[in-house]
């Protein structure tokens, strides 16, 4: 039976770069824009109606964080609801 659900995580990597490395389903795909490259790609091979679940870590703050700053693909999350609305996937956000 083919799994219902893709789950993307990350987590930070502890150098000066600031860089992520993304995690489908518990696996390492990658590093920065190429992992998250990999994940649109693996996006594009589901099935119709498969859930996409975001699962990130809350973050608290005075102010309210930025999206940019709890998401490290913000910049292309255009190309994420593209895929999103061609295959007709669900998307939840999901705290750690």
């Amino acid at each position: 039976m083919a799994r219902k659900e893709i789950v993307l995580e990350w987590k930070y990597l502890n150098d000066v770069s600031g860089g992520v490395l993304y995690y489908v389903n518990g696996e390492e795909i990658g590093e920065g824009e190429n992992g998250f490259t990999i994940f649109l790609e693996r996006l594009r091979s589901v099935n119709i109606g498969t859930e996409v679940i975001i699962r990130y870590d809350f973050v608290v703050s005075s102010g309210g964080e930025p999206f940019e700053a709890i998401f490290p693909f913000s910049r292309r999350q255009h190309e994420l609801d593209e895929v999103i609305k061609q295959k007709n996937l669900s998307l939840k956000y999901e705290v750690k």
